[in-house]
């Protein structure tokens, strides 16, 4: 396992986790924590090349940028969203990361599933990367991916939109303190 990949694990293990009521919790910690694995693992092999793919980001930047995109998509990793029991958007969204009429192959916590699902998160993100023109990664850049990625179509984190600031600024800080990004 890559530094990163058990950065990764570790970041996941040590956040927050989905709330459900007493008893009705899904999964054990065990299982939990396999799954964890699963997901540290696919975004570490899906970022081996971003080099190749998405210049003028650190592999880093895309990793964490994947990371807190899908934990907050999926409600801190919550399996059912993993799974595909669980979609937004009207059932249109499926995998971690809440991909539009992704298909079925996105939905599955074993890890051919999961990667794939890691390679459609990244390949949004560098798509409203280079629609919105944002250079290096920045608190300011990770927050105008995030929001293109939400909204499909704003690239501007203003902070008074659902949408199109809180939560593009709240996981662009997010992921300045996981990748130890302080002010590029």
């Amino acid at each position: 396992m890559s530094e990163l990949a058990v950065a990764l694990f570790t970041a996941a293990l040590a956040g927050p986790v989905p709330y459900y009521p007493p008893s009705r919790c899904p999964e054990t910690g065990a299982q939990r924590a396999e799954r964890l694995a699963v997901i540290a693992l696919s975004i570490d092999a899906e970022t081996v090349d971003a080099d190749d793919w998405a210049p003028g980001w650190r592999r880093e930047d895309w990793a964490w940028g994947a990371f807190v995109k899908m934990r907050a998509e999926s409600r801190f990793f919550a399996v059912e969203v993993h799974d595909g029991r669980a979609r937004g958007d009207r059932g249109r969204s499926v995998c971690l990361g809440q991909i539009m009429d992704g298909g079925e192959r996105l939905v599955g916590v074993d890890y051919a599933s999961t990667r794939r699902c890691v390679h459609e998160v990244l390949r949004h993100m560098v798509i409203h990367r280079e629609r919105c023109r944002v250079g290096p990664a920045s608190l300011l850049a990770v927050a105008s991916v995030y929001v293109g990625y939400g909204t499909g179509g704003q690239c501007r984190p203003d902070y008074r939109a659902k949408h199109g600031g809180r939560f593009g600024l709240r996981r662009a800080a997010e992921w300045a303190r996981l990748s130890g990004t302080v002010t590029r």
